[in-house]
């Protein structure tokens, strides 16, 4: 049997402007990481765009690899690798949570508005496991209305949004704003992976040619909530 897991759109499309945006963002941190201003801040927009044209380069040649040479994959190819046992992922989590703290505590005090966000990442991390989601019910007519992919990340960017311009009108002192956007900035990641969580399986509408076509202005809003590279009046 020859092995086909080419790219999907979605993948041409998201990966890459998720990876620009981690690199910008990695780029602009080290001044404040540093404690003084790096060169690098500077070239954060350059970066992000030569780590974008890297990733659409990257999925252009596996798509091409595996449409041309799919013998040679499937002769490479050792299967699906086996699922990870409880303590491997919870080893996994708990890495997570220190991993996050430690960087966490370079801007912020541990106050417990910290330790709500290091719950979220936990909880967000269990919601995954089968184990887990079988003690919940499951709405399947929920999950035909949940949104996912592109969508769902442009809501949750929308709704991130959201929530910091509320927070700035509520909270006016800088230091405490930061410390109150732990959970503030928070709560539309818990809202949706609760939704996931108790609308976890069912069918989906099938893919007609507007959803495609819908897709497009969706990238240009997520191209504007990430980098403002459009102007919206």
């Amino acid at each position: 049997m020859i092995l086909r897991t080419s790219p999907s759109t979605a993948d041409f499309v998201l990966a890459p402007i998720f990876g620009a945006w981690a690199a910008q963002g990695i780029a602009w941190s080290q001044s404040g990481l540093s404690g003084h201003t790096l060169p690098m801040s500077a070239s954060a927009n350059q970066l992000a765009v030569v780590v974008w044209l890297a990733l659409v380069a990257r999925f252009a040649l596996e798509t091409v690899a595996q449409e041309w040479y799919p013998n040679r994959l499937t002769l490479v190819s050792s299967g699906a690798p086996e699922a990870p046992g409880s303590v491997q992922r919870l080893t996994a989590v708990i890495i997570r949570a220190l991993i996050f703290t430690g960087i966490a505590v370079a801007f912020y005090p541990l106050v417990r508005q910290l330790w709500f966000s290091v719950g979220v990442i936990v909880f967000g991390t269990l919601a995954a496991w089968e184990n887990v989601q079988g003690r919940f019910p499951n709405n399947r007519r929920l999950h035909r209305f949940l949104p996912a992919g592109l969508p769902l990340t442009v809501v949750m960017l929308l709704a991130g949004r959201g929530m910091g311009a509320w927070l700035e009108r509520r909270q006016p002192e800088p230091g405490r704003r930061l410390v109150e956007g732990l959970v503030y900035l928070a709560l539309p990641s818990v809202v949706f992976t609760v939704l996931a969580l108790v609308g976890r399986e069912g069918e989906r509408p099938e893919l007609k040619w507007w959803h495609r076509i819908a897709a497009v202005p969706l990238v240009g809003l997520l191209l504007h909530l990430m980098f403002g590279w459009f102007a919206i009046s």
